[in-house]
């Protein structure tokens, strides 16, 4: 029995150093480390140094995907391989049809933890999805690569000197699913406390910031976590163009494809367009940013906001499910929305303000979908933008006013710090404003407020 053990530890051996040099592009080998600016390399830390946990939102950190190889046979010593599917422009030059694919989810049920059963969306048979790990999954969508495209890593190599700065991970496109959210939820518990455990006397508290949809993530993770928790372990939340109110560009989005601000979800060609639609429609995260009646007391819209328009229909804040009902009758494979968005209301209606300091960056320079209109009935087909109103591209800027008004109304220490001109919802994580804003609050320093 040892002489066989060691007999196929031998061959193991061999195995990895003849497929080392025949596949350099494998984890574990130098090439595969990529470039230094754009590298697959996690962020430094140090003892004794304020944490900075990093919450990125849709389609805003990059995932990988399982590929076959020599190392599933030896599960007992060598890691699978994975390599980025989000946003590989390699990938998507190369085989895009299969790299779309491996994006999309299926509808199945799930059972919570009080029991109830429920609609989940998970990664298609076959198909094992990841986020990139650490901070490397966050800097840049395509890590490893020669050309990055990046997101966070001006912020993260801004911080990098003086803090400890790390990323929650997640598999964004499943967000709006509760049971994954009953998971985030244990995760971000493990990731805020080990964060915490890295700092020492006053610096051991953990400043959270959180972009986009990286907002109602954390949002619902303190709010599951409770107020103690929160108090003991957190010292402040940064929400840096927060979408926990949803977005009225999110129904054309979900209905029809990309559309506007957000069109560059993924960077495939031209004539894949379409097809991006029927992918993305897949994604829970696409009901879960739906315009939300209610963040839990707090009313982001007016009560007779129109969203969308056709000739026969008006959809108001109350009609989202409606119009999700509408969309899945008239364009196939949308049944996504009916079947979620149940479950996307109770996480957002379960969403307080932080029991700590808070502070929300945001834009209001740039004009920003707030309603559509349909020529027809056809709500599969490109509307029109029949209205704006200022906001980063994406989100509204009054949206976030009325939802941070109503927290402070109810006692919560919130702070709003408008950037100045024409910053878009994508690089407000990274432009000028937000790269020296952000040093200060964690510093303690004075700043002054809208």
């Amino acid at each position: 029995c040892c002489c066989c053990c060691c007999c196929c530890c031998c061959c193991c051996c061999c195995c990895c150093c003849c497929c080392c040099c025949c596949f350099p592009c494998c984890p574990g080998s130098p090439c595969y480390k990529g470039p230094p600016w754009n590298a697959f390399r996690d962020a430094p830390r140090s003892r004794g140094r304020k944490s900075v946990v990093c919450v990125a939102g849709l389609a805003s950190s990059a995932l990988e995907n399982h590929v076959p190889s020599y190392r599933d046979w030896f599960p007992c010593c060598l890691p699978p391989l994975f390599r980025v599917s989000y946003c590989s422009i390699k990938a998507l030059v190369s085989n895009p049809e299969r790299t779309l694919q491996s994006l999309r989810l299926r509808l199945t049920t799930g059972e919570l933890s009080d029991g109830r059963e429920v609609q989940i969306a998970e990664s298609v048979s076959g198909v094992r999805i990841r986020p990139v790990r650490g901070t490397a999954g966050i800097s840049t969508l395509n890590p490893g690569e020669w050309v990055p495209v990046d997101v966070w890593r001006q912020l993260v190599n801004s911080l990098g000197t003086d803090f400890n700065c790390q990323a929650f991970n997640y598999d964004w496109r499943r967000w709006g699913d509760q049971v994954y959210a009953e998971r985030l939820t244990d995760m971000f518990r493990a990731e805020i406390e080990e964060a915490y455990g890295h700092g020492s006397g006053d610096d051991r508290k953990v400043t959270v910031v959180a972009h986009s949809m990286g907002a109602p993530v954390t949002l619902y993770c303190l709010s599951a976590l409770g107020d103690d928790w929160a108090q003991q372990y957190i010292e402040q939340v940064i929400l840096v163009a927060p979408a926990h109110m949803g977005s009225p560009s999110m129904l054309p989005n979900f209905a029809h494809g990309p559309l506007g601000a957000t069109h560059s979800f993924i960077p495939a060609p031209h004539f894949l367009e379409h097809h991006i639609g029927d992918i993305t429609a897949t994604w829970a995260c696409m009901v879960a940013e739906m315009p939300m009646m209610k963040v839990g007391t707090a009313e982001p819209w007016p009560e007779d906001h129109v969203f969308a328009k056709t000739p026969t229909r008006e959809y108001g804040r109350e009609d989202m499910g409606r119009f999700l009902d509408d969309v899945a009758a008239c364009t196939g494979g949308r049944e996504f929305g009916p079947a979620l968005w149940p479950g996307v209301q109770e996480l957002c209606g379960k969403m307080r303000a932080p029991a700590v300091a808070t502070s929300i960056i945001y834009s209001a320079g740039d004009e920003t979908i707030a309603q559509v209109t349909y020529a027809s009935d056809d709500l599969g087909a490109a509307p029109e933008i029949s209205r704006t109103e200022p906001g980063d591209g994406t989100i509204t800027a009054a949206s976030i006013e009325a939802v941070a008004k109503a927290w402070q109304q109810d006692g919560a220490d919130v702070r709003l710090f408008k950037a100045e001109g024409r910053v878009s919802h994508k690089d407000l994580i990274a432009c000028s404003q937000t790269l020296q804003l952000i040093p200060k609050l964690l510093e303690g320093a004075e700043v002054q407020t809208e």
